[in-house]
């Protein structure tokens, strides 16, 4: 669910796996880029109705604040599991809590929570098909010389006037940023 480049990354890790992906976007994504992907674009109810898998990458925007209800997560399959690395808000999280505790047959795997740090009486903590974990978003140990690496290269290519392969423009950070 989204569609920047926290999912376009993960859909290139997805793909020797051949998983059939549906991904949820509020915006017309390339059909090349689908069928190259082996994806396709569905709306929310389609894929909480029928992915194995839902995991959400989208912005935190007041367009995507509460974006994903209670009955997204009763219209999940059995056994299927959602995954939230986004944000908090983007969740209606009393509406899943109660749907989660309706159905134990489902997992939700959160770091991120609409209040951060979770409340200690959250019943989040305590419920036994969710588990929760500190947001550890950034490269793993055995990235973050690579990343490193490209930090300076970077630095040169600014020094020497060059474009620079990281760079995030104004634009695209407002659209990274909460509004």
């Amino acid at each position: 669910v989204g569609f920047g480049s926290i999912t376009k990354h993960l859909v290139k890790m997805l793909k020797p796996f051949r998983v059939k992906l549906k991904i949820y976007s509020g915006y017309p994504i390339d059909e090349a880029y689908l069928k190259e992907n082996d994806a396709t674009q569905a709306d929310l109810d389609e894929i909480f109705s029928t992915c194995d898998v839902v995991s959400l990458h989208s912005a935190m925007t007041e367009r995507t604040r509460g974006m994903i209800r209670g009955s997204h997560f009763r219209l999940m399959k059995p056994d299927a599991v959602f995954i939230n690395t986004a944000r908090g808000p983007i969740i209606r999280e009393a509406e899943m809590i109660e749907a989660l505790l309706e159905r134990e047959d489902i997992v939700a795997m959160l770091d991120v929570f609409e209040v951060e740090p979770l409340p200690v009486d959250s019943p989040l903590r305590s419920m036994k098909n969710v588990y929760c974990m500190p947001h550890m978003g950034g490269p793993t140990m055995d990235r973050r010389p690579y990343i490193g690496q490209r930090v300076i290269e970077d630095a040169v290519r600014f020094s020497k006037g060059e474009a620079l392969t990281l760079e995030v423009s104004a634009s695209r950070a407002k659209s990274m940023t909460k509004h």
